[in-house]
């Protein structure tokens, strides 16, 4: 027998199902919704109902499912109408990439700023009321395309009205801050302040595509809950000082603005939490600091931190986050007659000459400087010397014996050293060697004044514009390697796109939500995600249950049917092509502007050439005389 139900207006009639949950069951009734209980509810909650039903601030009727009357089975209320939520998801698929590439495949990450910035507005309203949300978590959160947030689940606000209160009493671990953890919450008020916990973990889900704050390698089997009670978040200052890291394919914090992570840490790492107000103004100013990378307009990033980080993501490690959209330029035919004219004027520049490679101390080969012409008489007649010597010592051995022919013979080896040829050479070499030295001194001060001048920028400038030319040139060719690459990976590209449209989170596979929170937390979203496991360990998935996963996997890849002829994905392709198109668009731009900047150095170098290259090239020839004239006297021992 079929329940009738009626609310204060009169009998009604149930609709489809629009959703189900722990308490109950929501049905459509025209332009409402109702929310029918799986229990009769208790006289305590349907005093809360009634209490909901009689403050009904309008402010929040904008921004959540308030109750509007309560629905009855004979005499007992079972439920209550609400705003019929239309064209809305919930917030949690919208986090995860993978269903949000699907739903929302042409929304950048300034979409998700933005439906954060409204969460937190939404939140603010509803703490201005003097209202607690309680149970925030990513499950009562509905989201449309336009960004509008709506909180559901109502009847679980935590409320007060004419001094009596209703606390709130349920939570998901995952999103209750560390002093909530492992608590009897049916006997703990909530505050604003554990809901700053819950709104901050949701928002970082919004800007960090689905990882909780939480989510990382903390070495450790504790669930995720566990980790917020006793550990640092693992995105933090604290966790980095510790060594821990969160997941390497996962966004970084440094792609946030910086009173964004600013405000992150406050509320994970500080007691005294960021309100929803102060998120929503820091969100606004994150938001509106954003600019559109020249790849994809689903790129966004703020300028101050570099190059768009998720085109680097994507070409280092595979992983689209977003969707890129479809490249609304393709170079035409007549780039190559330009390229070919800027070689040409390239080539008919008139360069300084590049003293770098002309220093004289590079030199390979030193000619020895033409011997002094005193050089001969002296080596003869210090021959003269020597024979007069040992004609001496031997007279002198003679006359006074083997005594005095040792002494004659060590005095003369003395005397015939220091006026031997080698010794006057090595006197010579090395005074020239110290003259060089100070020779080189001055080169090098005359090569930074060159340098300072600005003639060695021009070269460099120079020799940056051949490579890019050269670089462009290219371009074509490596734009068809990477395209002959990606269809050679065909069919794991087809089967990982299979699989990642199959959300763990929709798989009836017999895991608890509890352990489909922390797969996500780590970024296991997807069928085609699953391999993570085989490198991480993730809280809550023990060996039944990853092996529950893995036969999932197993059975979806045997439902596979590969068509080698199927094209790559769009996605793919897009993204080839605009990289390298916007390769060809920024040098396009920087080619031409470099070779006038080249001209106009030129031009202004030629004023100050003969006063800077003159004196360089006196200095050289002074340098290779120098270094001749070493060689020369490194020679006279050998002749």
């Amino acid at each position: 027998m079929s329940t009738t139900y009626r609310d204060d207006r009169g009998p009604i009639t149930l609709g489809k199902r629009l959703g189900q949950g722990g308490q109950g069951t929501v049905y459509e009734m025209g332009s409402e919704a109702v929310k029918i209980y799986t229990g009769t509810p208790t006289a305590a909650h349907a005093q809360k109902i009634r209490a909901l039903l009689a403050v009904r601030p309008a402010p929040l009727e904008a921004v959540s499912a308030w109750p509007s009357r309560l629905v009855y089975a004979g005499k007992d209320p079972v439920g209550y109408v609400m705003p019929k939520i239309t064209n809305q998801h919930p917030i949690g698929r919208v986090s995860l990439p993978a269903s949000r590439k699907v739903e929302f495949s042409e929304n950048p990450w300034g979409w998700l700023i933005h439906i954060a910035r409204n969460l937190s507005a939404a939140i603010d309203q509803i703490h201005t009321a003097v209202v607690v949300v309680g149970d925030l978590n990513d499950a009562n959160i509905y989201v449309g395309d336009n960004a509008v947030v709506r909180v559901l689940d109502v009847d679980s606000f935590q409320i007060s009205v004419n001094g009596k209160s209703w606390n709130t009493g349920v939570g998901v671990p995952m999103y209750l801050p560390p002093e909530l953890q492992g608590r009897d919450l049916t006997k703990i008020p909530r505050t604003q302040h554990h809901d700053a916990f819950g709104l901050a973990v949701v928002i970082f889900q919004l800007l960090m595509m689905g990882r909780h704050p939480w989510g990382g390698d903390y070495r450790s089997d504790k669930t995720i809950d566990q980790l917020i009670a006793s550990e640092p978040f693992i995105y933090g200052q604290t966790a980095r000082g510790r060594g821990l890291a969160p997941p390497g394919s996962a966004p970084k914090m440094e792609w946030l603005h910086t009173d964004v992570v600013r405000t992150f840490e406050r509320a994970f790492s500080q007691t005294t939490r960021p309100s929803a107000k102060e998120w929503a103004m820091v969100l606004e100013t994150f938001r509106t600091a954003l600019t559109h990378c020249t790849v994809s307009k689903t790129h966004q990033f703020v300028p101050k931190q570099g190059n768009c980080p998720w085109c680097v993501l994507e070409q280092q490690n595979g992983i689209f986050y977003f969707l890129p959209s479809i490249p609304t330029h393709r170079p035409s035919s007549t780039s190559t007659f330009v390229i070919k004219k800027l070689e040409d004027e390239l080539a008919l520049l008139e360069l300084p000459e590049n003293f770098y490679k002309t220093n004289p101390k590079n030199d390979p080969v030193v000619v020895a400087a033409p011997r002094p012409t005193w050089i001969r008489s002296y080596l003869v007649r210090m021959r003269i010397v020597g024979l007069a010597l040992v004609g001496l010592t031997i007279a002198g051995a003679a006359t006074y014996g083997i005594g005095a022919f040792l002494i004659g013979l060590f005095l003369s080896l003395i005397l015939y050293g220091s006026l031997a040829p080698n010794a006057m050479a090595a006197r010579h070499k090395k005074k020239a060697e110290n003259e060089l030295a100070s020779q080189q001194k001055i080169y090098d001060e005359l090569i930074a004044q060159w340098h300072a001048a600005g003639s060695s920028l021009i070269l460099e400038i120079y020799e940056k514009t051949k490579r890019d030319i050269a670089k462009y040139k290219s371009l074509g060719q490596l734009e068809t390697q990477e395209f002959k690459q990606l269809h050679s990976k065909h069919r794991e590209i087809m089967i990982g796109g299979y699989l990642a449209k199959y959300l763990i989170r929709d798989a009836n596979i017999g895991l608890p939500r509890v352990a489909v929170q922390s797969l996500e937390a780590y970024g296991v979203q997807t069928a085609a995600d699953i391999k993570i496991l085989d490198t991480m360990k993730v809280p809550q998935i023990g060996t039944v249950r990853s092996q529950k996963l893995r036969d999932w996997h197993s059975k979806l890849t045997s439902q596979f049917s590969y068509d080698p002829k199927a094209k790559l994905p769009n996605y793919m392709v897009n993204e080839t092509r605009a990289h390298y198109d916007k390769l060809r668009r920024d040098l396009e731009t920087q080619l031409p502007q470099q070779i006038e900047r080249i001209k106009f150095s030129i031009n202004r170098w030629n004023d100050e050439k003969p006063a800077k290259e003159n004196p360089i090239r006196e200095q050289a020839q002074r340098i290779r005389e120098q270094r001749a004239l070493i060689a020369m006297w490194a020679s006279i021992p050998n002749v």
